[in-house]
């Protein structure tokens, strides 16, 4: 260990220029790639792990006159009839129409100050289906839903900003002109990518509130959607049926995923029975998505992601081809000395081993060097204004990758030319 640790002082010794510059150009590169890891990890990242393959998005082409056929590109959602006939249909264990809005907040006894909140309109199978954990409280009841209850669910964010603690179940909360009761108070809770609201942004912030979609029928919220219309009209919960639309987005979750094609067949056949009734009037196609494939197919990793992260290796490659050279030079002014070890009994393995020891504390200052890069640009990448960029965060998993990627770049770039100058022959190397 002793021995070790000298030739690594004595190599930095001989050649102090030469190694500092070796250790910026690889660390620049395990930076570079590393942190476009870190990017590409969180936007392929799987949201709830362990049960995304039994969540399943539906898509329906309402198939109705005047709408040109959508095959090959269905809505993302449904029609109102439609998702609430799917809400009352007993296959599925459980089921949620979800929809965004946005809730004036009114303060009460001096609490907070009046500005929008964003909120979620859905049913109380919402929290356990996506796994949603409270701080306080719970969901509301399927009774609330049925009785379009006056209760709201908050964020912790929200919760904290109005009264100073997450303890705040039962107080009352003022949208607009109607008075709401706390229920629950949710845990931070913010699955990246957003996969259930990805017309809202995959990486946008999380919501502040929900609250049971009766009730915002009650109260009439402003709704925050991107219908996919064929005739005059726009959604609204006033009239919500009569909109020619599909606006709805809609979630199920089964017991277990090779349960998929069963339901696919029930889908099939409430198809051929509003056929039937003739409000399909042409063929329908009917698509089922987990949500790691509705993530992929709403193309949240944007191409330009991938692009860059082609670059960034490509850019690593070059740093490590670039540091194979200034070793190859370096090792080149020795060529001397390691002439006359040849000369003297060393042999070829033994010269690489000798190199390569004298090269190690390069590839420990680059991983030093590596990380302390991968932190900043990580920092700056948040300060961009593409919302996945605000997403990212530091993953321990990517710093053992980082380590790893710079020791085999340094184990890569050493032993090429470590080689190279080992072979050469002693009288060549003497008389140079």
């Amino acid at each position: 260990m002793v021995y070790f640790l000298s030739q690594i002082f004595l190599g930095f010794r001989r050649s102090p220029v030469f190694c500092v510059l070796i250790v910026i150009i690889i660390s620049m590169g395990i930076a570079a790639s590393t942190s476009m890891l870190v990017v590409l990890r969180t936007l392929h990242a799987n949201p709830l792990p362990g049960i995304s393959d039994r969540l399943f998005h539906l898509q329906i082409e309402p198939s109705v006159v005047g709408r040109p056929s959508t095959r090959g590109k269905l809505p993302d959602s449904l029609t109102w009839d439609d998702a609430a006939a799917l809400l009352r249909a007993t296959p599925g264990k459980r089921k949620a129409s979800i929809l965004g809005a946005q809730l004036t907040f009114v303060p009460t006894e001096g609490v907070g100050h009046a500005r929008w909140v964003k909120s979620t309109l859905t049913q109380s199978a919402f929290f356990p289906m996506f796994r949603a954990q409270f701080a306080d409280g719970g969901a509301w009841t399927a009774v609330d839903d049925d009785q379009a209850s006056r209760v709201v669910v908050i964020s912790d964010v929200l919760s904290r900003s109005l009264f100073g603690s997450t303890k705040t179940t039962g107080r009352i909360i003022r949208f607009g002109d109607f008075d709401f009761r706390v229920v629950g108070v949710l845990k931070h809770w913010a699955p990246k990518p957003r996969f259930y609201a990805l017309s809202e942004g995959a990486f946008a912030p999380p919501e502040d509130v929900f609250m049971p979609l009766s009730t915002a029928r009650d109260i009439r919220a402003a709704l925050s959607v991107s219908p996919d219309c064929w005739g005059s009209g726009f959604p609204d919960l006033e009239r919500p049926a009569k909109a020619p639309c599909s606006w709805v987005p809609f979630w199920v979750e089964l017991d277990v995923a090779g349960d998929a094609p069963g339901y696919l067949r029930f889908l099939s056949g409430y198809v051929k029975e509003q056929q039937a009734l003739g409000r399909f009037q042409r063929e329908s196609v009917v698509q089922l998505h987990n949500v790691m494939e509705w993530i992929e197919e709403k193309n949240v990793v944007p191409s330009a992601a991938r692009l860059q992260a082609f670059i960034a290796y490509g850019f690593l490659f070059i740093c490590i081809g670039n540091a194979s050279g200034l070793l190859f030079i370096m090792f080149l002014g020795r060529r001397r000395e390691l002439g006359l070890r040849r000369a003297l009994g060393a042999t070829q393995r033994q010269i690489f081993r000798h190199l390569v020891a004298e090269t190690a504390g390069i590839g420990l200052m680059s991983c030093a060097g590596g990380i302390a890069l991968t932190i900043a640009a990580m920092a700056l990448l948040r300060q961009r204004p593409e919302a996945h960029y605000a997403a990212i965060e530091f993953d321990p998993a990517v710093v053992c990758i980082g380590v790893a990627l710079t020791l085999v770049a340094t184990a890569v770039a050493t032993c090429v030319p470590a080689w190279h100058v080992a072979r050469s022959h002693p009288y060549r190397m003497l008389n140079s």
